[in-house]
């Protein structure tokens, strides 16, 4: 937990009891308790909305069967008749 052994944890609680002394140690527990409650609970609630967004974006990117809309266009344009006959003079008269 933390890189944190039993030992360091006991002398950090025993600074703790001779700093705040035995009646605010548990009003303090009790605050940091609900504090690290409500951090997780964001964090939580910020990690399911990044993965609702992540589900609810639909890929934009055309499979190998699909144009892209200017690839339609361009396939229109290519398509159209320009008004000239394939029989057309060739200069060489």
């Amino acid at each position: 937990m933390f890189g944190i052994g039993f030992t360091e944890i006991l002398v950090v609680l025993v600074i703790a009891l001779i700093v705040l002394g035995p009646e605010k140690l548990p009003e303090v527990a009790k605050a940091l308790g609900k504090a690290m409650r409500q951090f997780r609970s964001a964090t939580d609630d910020i990690k399911r909305s990044v993965t609702d967004i992540d589900l609810n974006v639909p890929d934009h990117r055309p499979s190998r069967e699909e144009k892209t809309p200017s690839e339609q266009k361009e396939k229109k344009e290519v398509e159209k008749p320009t008004g000239e006959s394939e029989g057309g003079t060739t200069g060489d008269d």
